[in-house]
């Protein structure tokens, strides 16, 4: 799953995800929201403004968190 380059408003939660995650450069007024997700891959975040938020539910996360979402999981 991809999310790049958005100027509204995005909020990914509460979903199972196959596969990798990255969301990259979404230019937005309120910070992107992940969270509550099952990632069964990596999770990658970076040149977002502002950063990404958990909305206070964290990820989990089976492969590597890198970027600005390395604090929106769950330590393993």
């Amino acid at each position: 799953m991809t999310i790049n380059s958005n100027s509204g408003t995005v909020a990914i939660t509460a979903n199972q995800v196959t596969g990798s995650m990255t969301v990259n450069a979404n230019h937005t007024n309120d910070p992107v929201v992940i969270g509550g997700n099952a990632i069964s891959g990596s999770l990658a975040c970076a040149s977002n403004v502002p950063a990404p938020v958990s909305g206070g539910v964290l990820n989990t996360v089976s492969g590597s968190v890198s970027g600005q979402c390395a604090t929106l999981v769950k330590v393993k």
